[in-house]
């Protein structure tokens, strides 16, 4: 009887610190997992539109992983020691909250797709290129060098969305049909999906021009390095391709 009682008197809002380590490491796996499972989405060849219906659903589940870890962890750690282990947490957060919230603000805004690199963007008076999306802030290139803005000020001051001249990875080329078979927009975005050298971040934009049988493609390249890749696997696919003029 005492053995019976004892296992239904096991309080189960305490864990071990083995447990929790265990939790822990099981929790950075997937996240590292899905991390991979990210990037080579973004690598691999599949067939046109599989392969954006899949990236799309990775990409979500990665953003969502980081913050979803950090909260198993958290809990679980407080669930060691109540009463200390949650004061030592809501310590934590007090002292980090302006990082805290940045860091989730951060992942709405990348879960929203908002922002991507290369994006050209006016903040107050400021003009310049995202040149980099980090955790808890993005760097903005601008004349004057660069400057890092929190996504805290991202969202209590928003930004304009500009139009102009690409620098960084975002090019716009033009390909050139009339040597292929008949082919339309869809078919162009279908191909590009299966290009490794294109971020996916940012939607491929593809529009006819007003000359017969010409695109106009907007991509966002991953290494700026990668231009002349992409031009040869357009050229390989039998199309002529050229930048913009």
């Amino acid at each position: 009887m005492l053995e019976v009682e004892n296992i239904y008197g096991i309080d189960y809002s305490h864990i071990s610190w083995m447990r929790w380590i265990f939790v822990s490491i099981i929790t950075l796996s997937l996240y590292l997992f899905i991390r991979f499972l990210h990037t080579t989405s973004e690598r691999m060849s599949l067939l046109g539109g599989w392969k954006k219906r899949i990236h799309s659903i990775v990409y979500s589940i990665h953003v969502l992983s980081g913050p979803l870890g950090f909260l198993v962890i958290f809990i679980t750690f407080i669930m060691i020691h109540p009463a200390v282990h949650g004061l030592l947490v809501l310590l934590i957060f007090i002292l980090g909250f302006s990082l805290i919230k940045s860091y989730f603000l951060g992942k709405m805004l990348l879960l929203q797709r908002k922002c991507y690199k290369g994006q050209k963007i006016m903040f107050h008076d400021t003009e310049g290129f995202i040149k980099e999306i980090g955790s808890t802030s993005l760097t903005l290139q601008t004349a004057d060098g660069a400057r890092h803005l929190s996504y805290i000020q991202i969202f209590d001051e928003g930004f304009t969305q500009l139009q102009g001249n690409e620098i960084g990875g975002l090019q716009t080329i033009y390909i050139d049909t009339s040597d292929a078979d008949s082919t339309n927009t869809q078919h162009i975005k279908d191909k590009l999906w299966e290009s490794p050298y294109l971020d996916w971040s940012f939607d491929p934009e593809v529009k006819i021009t007003n000359q017969s049988h010409q695109f106009e493609v907007k991509v966002l390249l991953t290494e700026r390095d990668h231009l002349d890749d992409l031009i040869n696997l357009i050229s390989e696919w039998g199309y002529k391709c050229h930048l913009k003029n």
